[in-house]
């Protein structure tokens, strides 16, 4: 169920994306390796939070995340409390002609003491993160 739900928000995420993204499906090993770093980098944000991963975003990413979405995310985490466990997580290669952007996009299910969110986190070239999205 939980694998169903998000795939369909993966394939949701992608349909709303206004250049519509192609996808492809990743090798088990490769898939295994981004999911892993999402759950790190969602770590390193209960510990210390958004500023901890920072360091990874691409120069644009750098320059878009506000002050604003900094304190919204933190706000948002805060709010369904105490962190309980990964849930399922999942990853695409995506790829997209009109804007030119190949990466891989992954979704990470977390749930708290007060409800889930699920973490979209997109990486780039040199494995640098340029998308990060909370829902």
């Amino acid at each position: 169920m939980k694998k169903a739900f998000l795939l369909l928000s993966l394939a949701l995420f992608l349909v709303g994306c206004g250049s519509q993204p192609a996808t492809e499906k990743l090798d088990e090993e490769t898939k295994t390796k981004y999911v892993e770093m999402t759950k790190e980098n969602i770590s390193k944000i209960h510990e210390g939070g958004i500023k901890t991963i920072e360091e990874s975003f691409s120069a644009e990413m750098k320059e878009d995340f506000t002050a604003d979405s900094i304190s919204q995310v933190e706000e948002l985490i805060k709010e369904k409390s105490r962190f309980k466990e990964f849930g399922e997580g999942d990853g695409v290669k995506i790829s997209g002609d009109k804007t030119k952007t190949e990466g891989i996009l992954t979704q990470q299910e977390v749930t708290y003491e007060n409800g889930s969110i699920i973490y979209t986190i997109n990486y780039g070239e040199n494995d640098e993160i340029i998308g990060f999205f909370l829902k």
